[in-house]
């Protein structure tokens, strides 16, 4: 089984190539097999997806998830390493989340 991160590097490459159908396949596999190490990366799995208008399912898996508990996030080591260019914002109370 490949790991989570060549996953997302794949999902990310079908993307830039344009290939729909691949990267469907590619991110429902992601979702199927690999949740787990999402849940434990949403750091990097957030900074990633966040350059992707193409990735909204798992934008909002990640902010749905963070929104409804967000210590494992805010407390996560590599919270500082999160892009302080943008914006990420957090509506719990109405689960909107945007990043600017």
């Amino acid at each position: 089984m490949q790991s989570g991160e060549d996953i997302l590097g794949l999902l990310i490459a079908s993307d830039e190539l344009l290939m729909e159908e691949l990267f469907k396949h590619v991110q429902d596999y992601l979702f199927e097999k690999h949740i787990c190490w999402i849940q434990q990366n949403f750091i990097f799995v957030l900074h990633t997806v966040f350059k992707l208008s193409s990735c909204k399912n798992l934008q909002e898996y990640c902010l749905g998830s963070i929104c409804a508990d967000p210590e494992p996030f805010i407390t996560s080591k590599n919270f500082l390493l999160l892009d302080k260019n943008k914006d990420y914002k957090f509506n719990k109370k109405s689960d909107i989340y945007s990043v600017g």
